[in-house]
């Protein structure tokens, strides 16, 4: 399919926008999910400065008016929302049929060039008085005729064409498109009640677990244990977040600000390494004792919510635990905690999230999970193994040290060593302290980057 870039002079109006799990949904879940995406969808206009005119919902559709010159950039952020499985550039007119025909022969040889081929699809949602083979012969019979008169040489070609036209007559208004451009991720729309911690060290690798979940209508509040600071200065300084890019990538899928949650460990660190035997590796007491964090965390955030997205609490499910970067005795780990751990990398071979990994590391504006990687969903195996091989990051990271440590440093402590260590008086002392002392900052993204002040 050509770039909807080559198409730009073409007097779009609306983008009309497809979903595909929202519609697995019960009828009332639906109502409650369409004002929740809707209200998303405007909000995120107002921060990229883009001036939507009117939403429209209609069965099996969402449509989003806009001012012409501002669709190209518009199709750029909708690319971008969580709950779209595709958009569409449209225009919309007129279901007399006169007036149809027109103005779908002047749009298809708008776009049409020579040696290209064309199919047309016609979707009527409501009664129409002729019939769709009568509409599409008529149709095609007249865009060739019209070509040959310009001087363009076009063809029919009903499987593989190069352009695909859509008719759709819904109960409100008529739209024709012809391309149907997949969204990033898909998904479902972000909902407050699924909200969950991730450890957050910058790399490409870890981002792909949070996005999973991302699609899947899910808050991601990232945590970041800051071993520069202790508890008791935390007050006295803000922890920097300009250099974690990744952060505002990820926030920028958000309509409300994000929370980032800082915890400042160097004084449970310098406690630990007072504590471990010589011949043991620190990185495991390290791990176990930020796992307990998390877990302090969730727990707090059922009773009392401390952490916000919008006007809305946020009470935190479980956390998300990286499978590709992680070795699987620091997995079983989490498998002790009284709150769940989510592994969305799981139902994916190595080869699979390499694969995603190196999509996502190398993305344009053709990058698609729909499109490219969800594919490989229906094809792979529970491979935890073979998925915990060790990152080849070129500067391993602070969580990245926790989880390579053992490999490189001293014995692996036994389940009963580290549970000595996690549960002394002293450190759930120290756990307590700092996260009552926690740093949150809220942060948001940008889609349209060159417009950000």
């Amino acid at each position: 399919m050509v770039s909807f870039s080559e198409n730009r002079k073409i007097p779009y109006r609306v983008i009309l926008c497809k979903y595909n799990e929202i519609s697995l949904k019960s009828s009332q879940y639906q109502k409650k999910i369409f004002q929740i995406l809707i209200d998303s969808v405007k909000k995120i206009c107002i921060r990229e400065n883009l001036h939507l005119q009117s939403a429209l919902n209609l069965k099996g559709r969402l449509l989003f008016f806009f001012n012409s010159e501002e669709i190209p950039a518009a199709l750029f952020v909708f690319r971008h929302i969580i709950g779209f499985q595709s958009i569409a550039p449209a225009i919309s007119v007129s279901r007399k049929y006169e007036t149809l025909k027109h103005a779908f022969i002047d749009f298809a040889l708008q776009v049409l060039q020579t040696g290209e081929s064309f199919a047309i699809k016609f979707k009527s949602i409501v009664p129409y008085p002729i019939k769709a083979a009568k509409v599409k012969n008529d149709f095609y019979n007249l865009i060739r005729q019209e070509a040959r008169a310009q001087n363009k040489k076009v063809s029919v070609k009903n499987k593989g064409a190069t352009r695909e036209f859509t008719i759709e007559i819904r109960e409100k208004g008529t739209y024709l498109y012809v391309e149907d451009i997949p969204t990033l991720w898909g998904g479902l729309p972000i909902e407050t009640s699924n909200s969950l911690l991730y450890p957050w060290d910058d790399t490409v690798e870890e981002q792909i677990p949070a996005k999973l979940l991302l699609r899947r209508g899910a808050i991601i509040a990232p945590v970041i244990f800051d071993n520069t600071r202790s508890s008791q200065t935390v007050t006295q300084t803000e922890y920097s977040l300009s250099s974690h890019s990744s952060l505002y990538d990820l926030a920028k899928y958000y309509s409300e600000e994000l929370p980032v949650i800082i915890l400042p460990v160097k004084n449970l660190i310098e406690t630990l390494d007072s504590m471990i035997p010589a011949d043991h590796s620190p990185y495991p007491y390290y791990y176990g004792c930020f796992l307990k964090l998390l877990e302090k965390i969730v727990l707090q955030s059922r009773d009392r919510a401390t952490a916000f997205y919008g006007d809305r609490n946020l009470h935190f499910r479980g956390f998300i635990s990286n499978l590709h970067t992680q070795m699987p005795s620091y997995l079983a780990m989490g498998q002790n905690l009284a709150i769940l751990q989510f592994v969305p990398e799981a139902g994916f071979s190595f080869d699979d999230i390499q694969f995603i990994i190196n999509e996502f590391r190398n993305q344009n504006n053709q990058f698609s999970f729909n499109k490219e990687v969800q594919l490989l969903q229906e094809k792979s195996l529970l491979n935890a193994q073979k998925s915990a091989i060790v990152s080849n990051s070129h500067v391993p990271s602070f969580l990245l040290q926790l989880t390579h440590g053992a490999i490189l440093d001293g014995h692996f402590p036994t389940p009963e060593e580290l549970a000595k260590v996690t549960s002394n008086p002293r450190i759930r002392k120290f756990i307590s302290s700092i996260v009552h002392n926690k740093e949150i900052q809220m942060i948001s993204g940008k889609i349209l980057v060159k417009n950000k002040q």
